[in-house]
């Protein structure tokens, strides 16, 4: 890719499950820009925790570039965690899809209800 940076993730730290992990695998992704397109590959790579990816995209957006970074990956899984950090973070992530950067629908997760306070279990639950 001549514009850009293809990073495979599973040659640059030996596991995406930690926030740790997430912003050495940054840096390194960070130290090889060159001003064009970041790619970073992730189907190569058994697991990536939300934390390791949100680690990559927070710090990208504080950097400045997370315009210019698109990620690689067919798992739905990661597309999933990826929407994830999108709709936390209130930031546009993109993935590459048959060649073109593709923003990721932002994904609220389950909805959680919290019951108010002094509330009793219905009956049978203990």
């Amino acid at each position: 890719m001549p514009d850009g940076v293809r990073a495979r993730i599973d040659e640059i730290v030996p596991t995406g499950l930690t926030r740790r992990r997430g912003k050495q695998a940054y840096d390194e992704i960070h130290r090889r820009d060159s001003g064009g397109r970041i790619c970073v590959e992730l189907d190569q790579s058994e697991l990536v925790s939300m934390s390791f990816l949100d680690e990559i995209i927070f710090s990208a957006h504080m950097d400045g570039i997370l315009d210019r970074v698109v990620f690689v990956t067919r798992n739905p899984d990661y597309v999933r965690k990826l929407g994830r950090v999108s709709h936390i973070r209130e930031l546009e992530v993109r993935r590459l899809v048959d060649g073109k950067p593709e923003a990721i629908e932002p994904d609220p997760g389950p909805q959680m209800t919290v019951a108010p306070p002094g509330a009793r279990p219905p009956d049978g639950i203990d």
